[in-house]
């Protein structure tokens, strides 16, 4: 199964690798140009794709496109000005017609950066995307349009961008900014998420020694608790982002590198104090006073009108709750004799409530959170919990989907108390169950077991280069080690998140 993701990586790559651009002759060559120069470049840009109607005819029908879809977009860089980059995709007949053509250009000394205007259409619905210094914002101006006309118009918005990006000449130096679908990640939670935050505290959590990191860049190690990406790295390349928003306790949350985001994520912590505090981890509290820090140094390094845009438009991720059932709630019993799963999951999702009343009192409005997983079939859980089985322990899954069931009623509570909260609790239950029930359609032979030592337990300090029984090839195991994911399912839930959390991106 071909992922979302690497459908438009796949698509992007189709466009551009065969492109051809003829450029007439105008009046003065671009190797003449000089910064401050202001003239009329009345150039037509013939551009030539071998493949794009092949190209278009799988996008219709991977995304069933059934309507026509249109889309128009204009582009100012450095003083040039394209406009009339017009697209066309009819489900029936599967014809595509792109042109651009450029006008009049302003002052190279004027601008900088992209400005970037699309409009488009479908089924009667209009929508508008807007791109200023590699920064993209959606809206939509009608009727809320259903989630495959977004990647529609997402998808059809791309091909234009490229088209426009690639169209221009490369002769005048511009210092290139990625364009991304939102100005920047911001991410809470435990160590499914955590990029190194606990490499910088006292902790027995931490994961910045092999083998951890072995198939990530430069094969080192992180502060990631996998063996290579975790889900919010995959996501952020999706959205366009280059580089990850980096651990904010670290030297590289600073300066220019503050404008993408940060990650405030900590493993071993949870929506419960006493969580964080059994694993001396960074608690809830502390990662949001961390984000009102960063508030202060965004606005700093971007001016108060910037960062103010910034916080309203990034992508907030929160994933909290598998520590506060593993490492608290099933080992603890001054609160498993005391309270039922169902109890202390309606205390845990009233701080995740009152967690995210905060975040949008501080700005954010666009908050994607992901529920628990089925923590009955984690490696660890079933050896812990199994009795002997190697099957995934119910019970612990039917806390998990009672847990998910509060917070799905939660979201709905919330985004009634604030309408202008785009807020989605993400299934990554259902998911992560189903690779691991059809190991062989997902691509894997390994569901029961991690990758790193026995792969029954082992996770964090256990998890060592000395492990003895450490696979070679994680791609085909569901689980790195005892508790998290290895990269290749991190790929399959990322995608899954981003079909479900697309109205965050618009």
């Amino acid at each position: 199964m071909v992922s979302t993701r690497d459908r438009l990586k796949q698509t992007k790559e189709k466009l551009v690798s065969p492109l051809k651009i003829h450029q007439k002759p105008n009046s003065k060559k671009n190797d003449d140009l000089e910064i401050g120069d202001s003239y009329d470049r009345l150039t037509t840009l013939e551009i030539t794709v071998p493949d794009l109607t092949s190209t278009v005819r799988e996008l219709v029908e991977q995304l069933r496109l059934t309507s026509l879809a249109k889309a128009s977009a204009s582009v100012k860089r450095r003083g040039y000005s394209k406009k009339n980059a017009v697209m066309e995709v009819d489900g029936d007949d599967d014809i595509a017609e792109i042109d651009s053509d450029s006008s009049d250009a302003e002052s190279l000394k004027e601008r900088s950066g992209i400005d970037i205007s699309v409009s488009g259409t479908i089924n009667d619905r209009t929508y508008n995307m807007f791109s200023s210094n590699g920064n993209v914002f959606t809206d939509v101006t009608k009727d809320p349009i259903c989630e495959e006309e977004r990647w529609v118009f997402l998808v059809t918005c791309l091909i234009l961008l490229v088209f426009i990006d690639v169209g221009y000449t490369h002769n005048v130096p511009v210092e290139e900014e990625p364009i991304t679908l939102v100005p920047a990640l911001i991410i809470f939670g435990d160590s499914t998420v955590d990029v190194g935050n606990n490499d910088y505290i006292p902790t027995i959590f931490k994961a910045n020694h092999p083998p951890y990191g072995r198939d990530f860049e430069n094969h080192k190690p992180t502060g990631r608790f996998s063996n290579g990406k975790i889900t919010t790295d995959i996501i952020g390349e999706t959205l366009g982002f280059t580089t990850y928003p980096a651990p904010y306790l670290s030297p590289e949350a600073s300066g220019k590198n503050l404008l993408i985001g940060a990650n405030f994520a900590s493993a071993g912590s949870g929506y419960y104090a006493e969580t964080t505090l059994l694993n001396n981890a960074i608690s809830l509290r502390e990662q949001l006073e961390h984000f009102k820090e960063y508030q202060r140094k965004l606005t700093k390094v971007a001016g108060p009108k910037k960062a103010a845009s910034i916080i309203k438009d990034a992508l907030y991720t929160v994933g909290f709750g598998t520590s506060d059932f593993l490492q608290n709630y099933y080992i603890n019993p001054l609160l498993n004799l005391v309270q039922t799963p169902e109890q202390y999951s309606a205390f845990l999702v009233a701080i995740f409530e009152n967690f995210i009343s905060d975040l949008y009192r501080l700005g954010a409005r666009r908050i994607g959170v992901t529920g628990l997983p089925p923590i009955g079939c984690l490696p660890a859980v079933i050896t812990m919990f199994g009795y002997g089985s190697d099957g995934c322990v119910s019970r612990k899954n039917s806390d998990a989907r009672c847990f998910n069931r509060l917070m799905n009623a939660t979201e709905t509570k919330l985004t009634k108390k604030y309408p202008d909260l785009h807020l989605v609790v993400l299934d990554i239950y259902n998911p992560l169950l189903d690779i691991i029930h059809n190991p062989a359609t997902n691509g894997f032979k390994e569901t029961r077991k991690g990758c790193c030592g026995t792969g029954l337990f082992e996770f964090s300090l256990l998890c060592n280069r000395f492990s003895i029984g450490t696979c070679s090839n994680a791609t085909d195991h569901v689980f790195w080690d005892g508790v998290h994911p290895s990269e290749a399912t991190n790929m399959i839930l990322a995608d899954s998140l981003l079909t479900q959390g697309v109205s965050l991106l618009g």
